[in-house]
């Protein structure tokens, strides 16, 4: 199976980079390949002062 490649934010001001497979999709679901991804200012300065993101769904 191929592999791609994830940043995730193990803990506050801890992310690391890492290799997992590409997910199969299930029925009613869609794989999409995205291209490039950007960080918004209002990200860096929760990461900077808040110490903690709001994370809605995890996937």
């Amino acid at each position: 199976m191929s592999t791609m490649n994830v940043l995730i934010c193990q803990q506050p001001k801890e992310l690391v980079w890492k290799q997992r497979e590409i997910p199969i999709p299930g029925d009613n679901e869609a794989l999409i390949k995205i291209k490039s991804v950007g960080i918004c200012g209002t990200d860096i300065h929760a990461w900077v002062e808040i110490n903690h993101f709001l994370v809605i769904h995890v996937f």
